[in-house]
């Protein structure tokens, strides 16, 4: 035999050598070469869902209906449902905080949801503020 033999993995010192190896670090283990292990970074925490500024307020017990079936009513839809004039309609959504704003569709089609109307109408009512 050679004085200059590596260790044999049989061997029992250079199973004792490999075992101290792995716990150290084990890349190098595997890969052979003398790099520190790096975990990899945490990931980013989720971000908090916000809440639309100007969301309608709900009476307690009322149910949102989900997107798909929403309603949406023009001006002149909801001014019949409220018996008063289109015109009226328009500067409620202007000047009353409590009424439902609309929403612009498309740059032509501005309606109202109906879930936000009734809800409107139950505050009404009920005189919740």
């Amino acid at each position: 035999m050679s004085a200059n033999k590596s260790p044999s993995l049989f061997d029992n010192n250079s199973e004792i050598a490999v075992t101290k190896q792995a716990a150290q670090n084990p890349y190098a283990l595997a890969t052979g070469k003398e790099e520190p292990y790096q975990a990899s970074p945490p990931p980013a925490p989720a971000k908090p869902v916000r809440k639309a500024p100007n969301a309608a307020k709900v009476p307690t017990g009322y149910v949102t209906p989900s997107a798909e079936t929403e309603v949406y009513l023009t001006a002149i839809q909801v001014s019949q449902r409220l018996s008063v004039g289109k015109a009226t309609v328009w500067r409620w959504a202007k000047y009353n905080a409590d009424f439902p704003k609309p929403v612009r569709l498309t740059p032509g089609a501005t309606r109202w949801r109906l879930s936000d109307l009734i809800a409107f109408e139950t505050r009404a009512l009920t005189g919740a503020e």
